[in-house]
């Protein structure tokens, strides 16, 4: 049976939803021989690039859904 490692940790509130540190902490995990499921992997990639923008690690800057240009917060996702 393979055993999986979660990745845990603060993303909300930090700048780009932590997720380089995720990112980091996977690589180094990984190299390690561990199987690794982490957070920030599991956006679709749309998603996980408007996080990676984020400045504030609250909002995603992209479209609306209504097609106008404006702030969408993580909780409307």
């Amino acid at each position: 049976m393979t055993k999986f490692y979660y990745i845990a940790g603060p993303m909300s509130g930090i700048p780009q939803f932590n997720i380089p540190a995720f990112d980091e902490a996977s690589k180094n995990l990984r190299a390690a021989g561990y199987k690794i499921i982490s957070p920030a992997e599991l956006d679709d990639p749309s998603t996980r690039e408007m996080a990676y923008n984020s400045p504030d690690g609250a909002t995603l800057n992209d479209q609306h859904p209504n097609g106008s240009l404006g702030e969408i917060f993580w909780r409307e996702m």
